[in-house]
């Protein structure tokens, strides 16, 4: 159990490689031990598994390395090689483990190094396999004691064929007392006419492998009489492992041959039999030749009957399939039964998908199979539709946990991210750039600002990002984002900017539009070594049934397709199937937060469109990104592209009434606006603002809310003070989007919002848009 007055775990030394508290929840609540240790070997965290694992608190597991824990024996026997693990190897360590208490765990550790060189363990605890294995040993002591006592017979000859070693069984079966048996030679009991099959076996299976396959052959009673049985043989080695001799068990098959030779006479193969069965039927002889078949066989391979007859078996099979189906058939005649799954190939070179049966008959001392095929091309089609549905929906539920998920965490992590950025920012005010406290705050407002780009990149992918969308020609947005672009991907490589006159408008935020380009551009630029050319295309497109019929993964109408192609290395179609999940990344040590397609993707899927990839290995890859086209009325189609401004906007004392239930966003939101020129009146609760608002309403010029407080919703809010102040203007801020202000995620037209975190930047001009829209 874990120290509850103790620091937590990642604070042992420092914190978490590039730790934020999903990951290290993540971490802490593994059902797994884990730990994370420096590349000497110094703990830094541990999970709580490995805290119960092992028993010590965390204030011991402080200061600890790996080493200290593994008993001495393991340590010296194999270390753990950076190199290896630098090189993205995941190894595997079977050790003994030293517990609090003194006691020693047999443990499998697997090491991985993290991006940051720190090494990630993970211990699964095999003390109870270890003592399996010792007990293991233990029990072939006794193995005498069943080997004598087993139902069936065994015995056991030298080289020279002299019995050494028997069963009761054994005895029973061969009707010799024991004092008999140890004077007689295994040749004694058995026909000579086995002797030769027998030494082959030997020879060929149980000298070379170990063991033979079952056979079959004849024993002779102590009372003349011969039998039938069935026995597998092994091989006997001495302690310095040279063969000693032969063991076998040995069942007596007597009734089962009574029972076959009774099938042989009661079989009777007539043609109208065989010809009603649903499939072909065969029946080959142990050289692997047709002897028996029905009409259907003719009909569906289209041989005349006069080449069938004793066809050899490959003849039906590609070469690709020869070597499956002749492992299927040996296996019928060792094992007695099995089946096979391969197109069934006709004379004239058509394949037919077919299953087959396989059973081994045996009739006057000959091994036979037969079998029925049928075709399964109907059921293949059915099958392939089926498992195409099945993937697209696993794909489809798995998307939206990852939305969900991305979608709870941002409330939280944007409130965090606010309050840092805003204090940031007003202290950076309160000190002159040339101060180093000043450097040290840039650091600090520049990662708030990345870990908001982070989760902003999650909400795109979960389509949970709030938008405005407006009416776009993306000609010009492209063509106003080129120069943008170019820094972005290096002067090494060529960007080509190909648009379409006549290009349908789309409907859809502007700055959705710049994270697509940028993203997609960016994986285009890493996925090329050196030199190399970009080409952006704007291209109108339709597709109807046929076309989407022939394609499942497209959807039918009218699109605006959007790619990105790039010369690079290219993506397999395993590489493909994965790459618009959220953090999966192909960059290894160059880095990627594996979000960038899978932003693509969550914005594409928000305004209704799709995504299809063209790439081949060494072939370079094209992203086409299909957005429908708007078909309402076009007069007002705006242009976007990146803006930049340095003039900060500010107030003239207007008031503004500041509500926001978490108090430190509300100080800091109301230091910024004061440092923009306003008057503020902060209220923590709705209530507390309803008051405000009716005891100051003809002072207050703007209403700006969260969305989501104790009592009631933001919007809930605006409207009540509303009816005291017909008229006041409200911008709308919140950590996360809500259905509360956003349909969809997509805003009204006339509600303001401002996704937090936001810079005192992108408040001054949010403030300064809301004020003076009319």
């Amino acid at each position: 159990m874990s120290d509850p007055t103790a620091p937590h775990p990642s604070e042992m030394s420092g914190s978490l490689p590039d730790s934020i508290e999903f990951f290290r929840a993540l971490f802490e609540k593994s059902p797994e031990p884990m730990f994370i240790a420096d590349s000497s070997g110094r703990l830094i965290a541990v999970n709580e598994q490995g805290i119960a694992l092992m028993g010590y608190s965390i204030s011991e597991f402080r200061g600890m390395t790996m080493a200290d824990l593994v008993h001495p024996e393991d340590l010296a026997r194999e270390g753990i090689p950076l190199e290896e693990l630098r090189r993205g190897r995941v190894l595997k360590r079977e050790r003994r483990l030293r517990r609090r208490d003194g006691s020693f765990i047999f443990v499998e550790n697997r090491f991985r190094m993290l991006p940051d060189s720190h090494i990630l363990g993970i211990t699964i605890d095999i003390t109870e396999r270890k003592q399996a294995e010792s007990d293991l040993r233990q029990s072939e002591k006794k193995y005498r004691d069943l080997y004598r006592n087993m139902l069936d017979a065994s015995a056991a000859v030298n080289l020279d064929g002299e019995i050494i070693e028997f069963n009761a069984a054994f005895r029973d079966l061969v009707g010799y007392d024991a004092e008999a048996i140890y004077s007689l030679a295994y040749e004694d009991i058995t026909p000579a006419k086995w002797h030769g099959m027998e030494k082959v076996i030997l020879e060929t299976q149980v000298l070379q492998r170990g063991y033979s396959d079952l056979y079959e052959k004849e024993y002779i009673h102590q009372d003349g009489r011969v039998f039938p049985i069935e026995l597998r043989t092994y091989l006997i080695r001495d302690d310095a492992g040279a063969p000693a001799g032969f063991w076998a068990i040995i069942r007596d098959i007597t009734e089962r041959k009574q029972a076959e030779a009774a099938i042989r006479r009661e079989m009777v193969f007539t043609e109208d039999i065989i010809n009603s069965l649903p499939g072909i039927f065969y029946m080959y002889d142990d050289t692997n030749r047709l002897v028996r078949w029905n009409k259907r066989l003719e009909q569906d391979t289209a041989y005349p009957p006069e080449e069938l007859k004793g066809i050899d078996v490959l003849a039906f099979f590609t070469e690709a399939h020869k070597p499956y189906i002749m492992s299927r058939m040996a296996m019928v005649f060792t094992e007695g039964e099995s089946f096979a799954e391969a197109p069934l190939l006709t004379r004239d070179g058509r394949e037919i998908p077919y299953f087959f049966t396989g059973q081994k008959v045996v009739l006057e001392g000959r091994q036979y199979l037969i079998g029925v095929g049928i075709d399964v091309t109907e059921h293949k089609q059915t099958a392939a539709e089926k498992e195409t549905l099945q993937a697209q929906l696993y794909q489809a539920r798995k998307m939206e946990s990852i939305g969900r998920l991305a979608g709870g965490v941002a409330h939280d992590f944007n409130n965090m991210l606010s309050a840092i950025l805003g204090q940031a920012e007003l202290a950076m005010r309160h000190c002159h750039p040339s101060d180093p406290i000043h450097a040290g705050l840039r650091v600090i407002a520049d990662s708030a600002n990345r870990s908001a780009d982070l989760v902003r990149q999650l909400l795109a992918f979960a389509r949970k990002q709030t938008v405005a969308p407006v009416l776009l020609n993306l000609n010009k947005n492209v063509g106003d984002m080129l120069n943008m672009l170019q820094r972005l991907i290096g002067e090494n490589i060529a960007l080509d900017w190909k648009p379409e006159a006549g290009l349908w408008p789309v409907k859809m935020d502007p700055s959705q539009i710049d994270q697509v380009l940028v993203n997609l551009c960016v994986n285009a630029r890493d996925a090329i070594s050196g030199a190399g050319r970009i080409v952006i295309e704007a291209r109108n497109a339709v597709f109807d049934d046929a076309w989407c019929a022939a394609h499942p993964h497209f959807n039918c109408g009218e699109y605006v397709r959007l790619s990105v192609r790039d010369d690079g290395c290219g993506m397999d179609q395993e590489m493909v199937a994965y790459i618009f999940e959220p953090f999966y990344t192909t960059k290894h040590a160059r880095g990627g937060s594996g979000l960038g397609l899978a932003t693509v993707y969550g914005i594409v899927r928000q305004n209704d469109g799709f995504v299809n990839v063209r790439t081949e290995p060494g072939k370079g890859a094209a992203m086409d990104v299909y957005l429908p086209r708007f078909s309402g009325d076009t007069e007002n189609i705006a242009g976007a592209g990146p803006s930049e401004t340095d003039n900060l906007p500010r107030g003239r004392g207007e008031t503004v009434l500041l509500v926001e239930d978490e108090p430190v966003i509300l100080d800091v939101g109301r230091e910024m606006l004061e440092a923009l020129g306003y008057n503020v009146i902060p209220a923590a609760t709705p209530g507390e603002a309803l008051h405000q608002a009716a005891a100051r309403k003809d002072e207050i010029t703007l209403l700006i809310t969260d969305v989501v407080m104790p009592e009631m919703n933001g919007r809930d809010l605006a409207e009540k003070i509303s009816q005291i102040k017909p008229g006041l203007k409200c911008l709308f801020i919140s950590g996360y989007t809500s259905d509360v202000i956003a349909h969809h995620n997509v805003l009204d037209d006339g509600i303001q919002f401002l996704q937090k975190p936001f810079s005192m930047n992108e408040l001054a001009a949010k403030v300064h848009q809301v004020m003076t829209e009319r």
